[in-house]
């Protein structure tokens, strides 16, 4: 099935809803994600909080599956987020920060793509913050672009917001410290991926509170009950999320043993 737009883009893996549509901006030769979404009579809010509407009519007009774009998408319902079936909260969401892998952004510019299209692109998964390792690379995601001061719908606009840091991107990957993902990392991935059964006791949580219980458990064992969470660093909740997702697949046994530990170390 052939598109209307007669420059388009093909939805690369893992790639994002908001990252294909600020790509095919750029391949239209139009200033922003923003932009182009009203040009072609929607709104790219719509495409960030994943409205069904707003991404069957952009895989109209690029001859993708809607499914695929669906696949790749976080849909807001309400207060809360669902992405791949899972329930998600704002907590576990970038939403002013650009994240990425500055690896995976030079092997996307060294990788030839048929028809000129924009690269890099944005995975859906870096829009996750407690995705904080690259699995094929075993370093750190890092900070590459932020949201200018009262623009926040331009921190998804990532084609746009990379454009100035590409530049610069010899320097992170200098810069990038190694890092190898954590346990909760390699279970919100499976999660997503359909695979449960290997943490029974998290399986019957909502996603979003199989995060926080992991990371919360994580934090208490690697800083103390004392810990103040704001102070904490990307590190920081890394090594809690690998500690407390170790634990808390065990089930309840191992959280009262661990919880158990702490009090008596505090008396």
């Amino acid at each position: 099935m052939s598109g209307i737009l007669s420059l388009t883009c093909s939805l690369r893996p893992g790639e994002s809803a908001t990252s294909f549509v600020s790509r095919l901006a750029a391949r239209n030769h139009v200033a922003s994600a923003t932009d182009f979404s009203l040009d072609m009579g929607l709104t790219f809010q719509a495409v960030v909080d994943g409205d069904p509407s707003a991404l069957d009519k952009i895989a109209r007009l690029s001859g993708m599956p809607a499914s695929d774009l669906e696949r790749g998408s976080i849909r807001k319902i309400g207060t809360r987020y669902q992405l791949g079936g899972e329930r998600l909260s704002k907590a576990n969401l970038r939403r002013s920060r650009l994240c990425a892998c500055p690896v995976c952004l030079r092997d996307d510019l060294n990788a030839a793509i048929h028809g000129g299209e924009p690269t890099p692109y944005g995975r859906t998964e870096w829009l996750l913050a407690v995705m904080r390792a690259c699995p094929i690379h075993a370093c750190a995601l890092v900070e590459v672009a932020a949201a200018p001061d009262g623009a926040p719908r331009s921190a998804h606009d990532f084609t746009l917001l990379l454009r100035e840091q590409l530049p610069d991107l010899d320097r992170l990957i200098d810069c990038v410290p190694p890092r190898k993902p954590s346990s909760l990392e390699g279970y919100v991935r499976g999660r997503l991926q359909g695979a449960m059964g290997r943490a029974p006791w998290l399986d019957r949580m909502e996603l979003h509170a199989a995060i926080t219980t992991s990371e919360m458990l994580g934090v208490l064992v690697t800083v103390g009950p004392a810990a103040r969470l704001r102070a904490l660093g990307e590190e920081d909740w890394h090594a809690a999320g690998d500690v407390g997702h170790t634990l808390a697949r065990e089930g309840e046994s191992a959280i009262k043993r661990v919880l158990s530990e702490v009090q008596q170390a505090s008396v």
